[in-house]
């Protein structure tokens, strides 16, 4: 089977976040607990990648999170266009390092999601994780 997740914030969670999400969700989890992280958010992790392909989604939207704000109380949003920039090209930066590494890989054309649906098909257990990347908050 092959699910498709229409907005997965990926960057957001490995460089906001620092989360190695490569690691199961339940390490993440814990590894937060063990810190003691109490911002909204920690100790409950809800992806990571072993647990998406488990779960069976092979196809998904993954942002590139730049939001600017003029006052923020929080960790998704920044105060001037040259923060956003740099926020942008780092969650860019994070994507480009795991398609490497053979976690995921950027779907650009037709041809490419055509080629990861019967590549995922064959063997789901090998195919990196597709993403066509889009851009939230800009």
């Amino acid at each position: 089977m092959l699910l498709f997740d229409a907005h997965l914030d990926l960057a957001l969670n490995g460089v906001d976040w620092n989360r190695d999400l490569r690691k199961a969700v339940d390490d993440l989890r814990a590894q937060e607990q063990t810190l003691k992280m109490t911002d909204h958010g920690r100790c409950g992790s809800t992806l990571s990648l072993p647990e998406l392909r488990t779960a069976e989604v092979g196809l998904c939207l993954s942002t590139l999170l730049a939001r600017q704000e003029k006052e923020i109380n929080h960790s998704f949003g920044w105060t001037s266009p040259q923060t956003c920039y740099a926020m942008a090209y780092a969650h860019l930066a994070w994507h480009r390092a795991m398609e490497r590494d053979g976690w995921i890989r950027m779907l650009r054309t037709k041809e490419d999601l055509v080629n990861h649906v019967q590549e995922w098909t064959e063997d789901s257990l090998k195919t990196p994780i597709g993403f066509i990347l889009t851009m939230e908050g800009a």
